[in-house]
């Protein structure tokens, strides 16, 4: 096994198992936050369906959007 310096300030050496240990953390995250970004079919369709309702709710007052947000939650 051959030590190398990290960048720790304290001069820890790290093992060639604790680099590749790295790598493993490092390759987990980057495929998590690449898994986050994809929702299920079901998720994808309503957020569709709510984009669709933009330029019909765009020209609406403060006001309108206000009973429209009641009235939707209301029913």
């Amino acid at each position: 096994m051959t030590k190398k310096k990290s960048g720790f300030k304290r001069g820890i050496s790290t093992t060639d198992v604790d680099a590749k240990f790295m790598d493993f953390l490092r390759a987990k995250t980057a495929r998590l936050s690449t898994q986050k970004g994809r929702d299920n079919p079901k998720t994808e369709s309503i957020k569709s369906f709510l984009d669709s309702l933009v330029p019909e709710l765009e020209p609406l007052t403060d006001q309108q959007l206000k009973t429209f947000r009641r009235r939707i939650f209301n029913s």
